[in-house]
């Protein structure tokens, strides 16, 4: 790239200036992220500033919300292991505990996150994280904000605005989730949310997959990659109808 990508201009506040929490203001630099190399690429071709994006576990989370909040950005949506409830308070209290501080989030462990599957999914991720614990838990501790309503997201649509907790996504989505994932056992109910709002929304199911070795799959993998195919297909024959149509 031709320069620097200015994240400092990233604003902290809104039009009304009220001060953005740390999901939106994540979500903005990785739009303007978007921008940037879409126009300081260097490679002589012209890009859009839109993506396929795929995201796990709490990845999944901020894709989501990044569709919500710059749905100009993202051309599909992938969402790997991703559960309804906030599965950092967890891991949160795992670290505080490893680290020896206090473990403030305990008393807050979702029941999903203290079957013995999902405890060892969480150890696992600690143990062989390339991320320090102690930076890890700084990274858990940062106050995202809520993760779902539920049951806003039930009764929820694309047509919501984005601020509001029902609002779903407007870009094609693919649910993607491991049959022995004991941690997002309940984004499953995710696809059930949002199948009904684009029919090429899609549930890819990973035989014997579980929130670790999730990401190694190739069935993910391909999934992800045929559906971002099928997207792009779909906008390219309608682009062409929308050409060729006399009206």
């Amino acid at each position: 790239m031709s320069g620097e990508i200015p994240f400092s201009s990233v604003p902290s506040t809104n039009a009304a200036d009220e001060r953005l929490s740390p999901m939106h203001q994540l979500t903005s630099a990785l739009a303007q992220l978007l921008r940037a190399v879409a126009t300081e690429n260097g490679l002589d071709v012209e890009l859009q500033p839109r993506a396929h994006v795929i995201g796990f576990s709490f990845g999944a989370r901020i894709g989501w919300e990044l569709a919500l909040t710059h749905p100009e950005a993202v051309v599909s949506l992938t969402l790997g292991g991703l559960p309804l409830h906030d599965h950092l308070i967890t891991l949160r209290s795992m670290l505080e505990a490893y680290e020896g501080t206090s473990a403030s989030a305990s008393a807050q462990t979702q029941a999903a996150d203290s079957t013995e599957g999902a405890v060892a999914s969480f150890t696992s991720i600690i143990d062989n994280s390339p991320v320090q614990p102690e930076a890890l838990l700084k990274f858990v501790q940062i106050p995202f904000g809520p993760f779902f309503d539920v049951p806003a997201l039930r009764t929820g649509s694309p047509n919501l605005p984005a601020g509001h907790p029902g609002a779903h996504p407007h870009a094609p989505i693919a649910v993607v989730l491991g049959d022995a994932d004991t941690i997002a056992a309940d984004g499953a109910e995710l696809y059930d949310m949002v199948r009904d709002d684009n029919p090429l929304n899609r549930f890819i199911s990973l035989p014997g997959r579980d929130h670790v070795n999730a990401l190694t799959s190739g069935v993910f993998r391909r999934g992800a990659l045929a559906f971002a195919a099928e997207v792009d297909a779909t906008e390219a024959a309608e682009g062409a109808g929308d050409a060729t149509d006399p009206s």
